[in-house]
């Protein structure tokens, strides 16, 4: 065990960058700390540190205390910080000498902010710092989002580009000989859906966001489906109302709370399960149509507000 906690900061450097398509550039990282990097795939998450806006990036120290030192800088010092699903981990290969890597997809806008702007500029020899579950760690840090329960056999997907990574690596687990995948995408760009390399029997719906708010084409494509299994014969359940702007719009059910891993003892029991990913205010419209007007169990619902439009992560 290397003494550092669950998570750590893993310093790393650009060994490539290239469009994988229109709308997303695929950054791959090295260095010598990801020989500990514990990504296990699916949807898990990381933090990625990006140089502040005099192009540096501070000294944080590997372990718990990180985050405390990253916010204690002031605002001119302190690194961009975002959220991510990296796409890939390959681990040093001794035989050759090639070192690890780790590439994380950058989804590309009109008006990208500071993450895709950087990613679109990327060189070799680039800095940057990735917060994620440290491999030398004595317990398990395997926390995904994706755990539908294990009798679910229709298996519904929702989410913009922000969750193409995500996504992507979720399908890499599925069978549609075992269960029904629908995937329900609004993206800027219809070719951007290439990213996902979705598996034959699964069904993409792509849906142009063409000049609308974000999420619109989205919420309309759930409301607009039609199927029974995600109409279940049951009474509608009322869910509270979040207010995104203020509050992190985030459940995830079959994860425990207290470790943040998922539950040793998982009794959820439902034909139908739905992962919900995207900008906040659309996903909280999503939610209510399938818990309230619906009536899923809400234990068979996963929502992840990843982002707020116009409001910068912290």
């Amino acid at each position: 065990m290397s003494g550092l906690g669950a998570y750590r900061l893993f310093r790393v450097e650009v060994r490539s960058a290239e469009w994988v398509t229109p709308g997303f550039v695929r950054v791959t990282f090295t260095g010598a700390s990801l020989a500990d990097f514990g990504f296990v795939g699916i949807d898990q998450r990381v933090k990625l540190l990006l140089p502040d806006s005099r192009g540096v990036l501070p000294e944080l120290r590997a372990g718990d205390d990180w985050y405390a030192e990253w916010c204690a800088l002031s605002a001119a010092e302190q690194p961009p910080m975002r959220t991510y699903t990296p796409r890939a981990l390959r681990p040093a290969d001794p035989a050759t000498g090639e070192p690890a890597t780790v590439a994380i997809d950058f989804a590309w806008h009109p008006d990208p902010g500071p993450a895709a702007a950087w990613a679109a500029a990327a060189r070799p020899g680039d800095v940057a710092a990735i917060v994620g579950p440290n491999g030398a760690y004595s317990a398990s840090t395997r926390a995904v989002g994706w755990l539908p329960p294990r009798d679910a056999r229709r298996l519904l997907i929702v989410g913009d580009e922000s969750a193409l990574p995500a996504i992507a690596g979720i399908l890499e687990t599925v069978d549609p000989a075992v269960a029904a995948v629908r995937v329900i995408l609004e993206l800027g760009d219809p070719t951007d859906a290439a990213l996902l390399d979705a598996p034959a029997g699964v069904t993409v719906d792509v849906h142009e966001r063409a000049g609308r708010p974000y999420g619109e084409a989205l919420v309309a494509a759930v409301r607009a489906l039609d199927d029974p299994a995600f109409r279940p014969a049951s009474a509608a359940r009322e869910v509270e109302d979040i207010d995104v702007d203020t509050t992190v719009l985030w459940e995830v059910p079959g994860l425990d709370e207290a470790t943040g891993m998922p539950l040793a003892h998982d009794s959820r029991s439902a034909r139908a399960y739905a992962w919900l990913a995207g900008e906040a205010g659309a996903i909280k419209q999503i939610r209510r149509e399938l818990v309230t007007e619906r009536g899923m169990p809400r234990d068979a619902v996963a929502f992840m507000g990843y982002w707020r439009f116009g409001r910068p992560e912290r």
